[in-house]
């Protein structure tokens, strides 16, 4: 058996104690740690990272967490002390540190995983690479697709492995829903449709800050960067959106998005970060959940279920009845326990076989261009058509 993978994690955040929580499994299911009010990151966020992990599950339904053997966490860096302290005491972290450029030097660590606010993530990103470590870099990859690119030369340069934590891409739930489409089940082209139901969004200030983090666009930028996994890039894209939330933020809380593609589907995304206040509480009147419909001449896809269960359904137009396939669907947009720890043992898995991911950076940076090209169409009110990458 290979010796694991040394990893050190930048940044404790929801992302960061994630990662932690899915490397060491059931042996680190502990409560994730509040954070002070300087930080004010995480009070309302920690719920749903137990959601999605499991936490609140009853023991004969949360599947048990076995960890990745192949990944050891050698260190950690976090600018709030008490996370530190946190990881030490309940993962037996050994190395802690508030700047994450002491933690780059170790020799005994061949990855990072960052999981900062993305604004800080091409710095970070770019020291690494000089360090001579693989990067596992949680999503958006950076705010600016410039940025991106930056990012993504600077590990060519360096011939370090470079991996977005785009996770749907690994998930079976999700992926039911892909190969459904790309198998031609239910005939081509497609509508497909998903739209988040309006919400507050994490309490995490920076995510509300259009620079720091650029609104729901940006954080819930799995959505797009799902659809270019399932129907490559798109010809044209239409947006609309607006500020809609009543507390002093700046970035674009509200967006809807049309997008064609060269095959002839078309695709509607649309999120909403405009309840006041913030976290992921509920206000009014529906839960924070997706609905998923795709629409296909053979059958159609549709999240939830009929009488509003979380179970996705796939069905198919037969004589003399219709088939219809029911499926779990075990978090509220899609995300299965699994598809986090299979990102990771991807992620392994290139770094010893030095190979690219399926997720590189250049899907990153292509994901980052989209989200700019959405924004272009919000700002103008017109349909803009996807640039051509370098």
């Amino acid at each position: 058996m290979n010796n694991p993978i040394g990893v050190g994690i930048i940044g404790l955040g929801e992302s960061g104690q994630h990662h932690m929580q899915v490397i060491q499994g059931d042996r680190g299911q502990q409560e994730i740690q509040p954070t002070s009010e300087k930080s004010g990151l995480l009070r309302g966020g920690r719920q749903f990272v137990r959601n999605l992990l499991g936490q609140d599950k009853p023991d004969n339904r949360r599947k048990p967490n076995p960890g990745i053997e192949d990944i050891k966490i050698i260190a950690v860096s976090d600018v709030d002390e008490g996370r530190l302290a946190w990881a030490e005491q309940n993962f037996d972290i050994s190395y802690t540190c508030t700047d994450y450029r002491k933690l780059l030097t170790r020799k005994d660590l061949d990855a990072v995983l960052i999981c900062t606010p993305p604004a800080f993530h091409p710095k970070i990103a770019l020291e690494t690479a000089r360090q001579g470590k693989h990067i596992f870099c949680e999503k958006p990859m950076a705010t600016t697709s410039a940025r991106c690119l930056e990012m993504l030369e600077a590990a060519e340069k360096a011939g370090v492995i470079f991996q977005v934590g785009y996770m749907l891409r690994f998930c079976s739930e999700r992926g039911r829903i892909a190969e459904a489409i790309r198998s031609n089940k239910i005939g081509r082209p497609v509508f497909f449709r998903e739209i988040i139901s309006l919400r507050a969004g994490g309490d995490q200030m920076w995510i509300h800050d259009q620079e720091l983090g650029g609104g729901p666009l940006w954080e819930v930028s799995h959505g797009i960067d799902f659809l270019r996994y399932v129907f490559g890039e798109p010809d044209v894209v239409f947006g609309i959106g607006g500020r809609y939330k009543p507390n002093k933020t700046s970035a674009l809380d509200t967006y809807a998005v049309s997008m064609s593609f060269s095959s002839g589907d078309k695709a509607l995304l649309s999120d909403s970060y405009a309840l006041k206040n913030f976290g992921w509480d509920n206000i009014g009147c529906r839960s924070h959940r997706t609905e998923i419909d795709v629409m296909g001449p053979a059958g159609f896809i549709q999240f939830p279920d009929a009488d509003l269960s979380d179970r996705l359904s796939i069905c198919t137009y037969s004589e003399p009845e219709d088939r219809v396939e029911k499926y779990p669907w075990t978090s509220v947009w899609g995300a299965d326990e699994d598809g986090y720890r299979k990102q990771l043992q991807h992620f392994v898995q290139c770094v010893r076989e030095r190979r690219t991911p399926d997720v590189s950076g250049y899907e990153g940076l292509k994901t980052a261009q989209l989200a700019e090209t959405i924004m272009e169409s919000i700002r103008s009110g017109e349909a803009r058509k996807l640039g051509t990458l370098p």
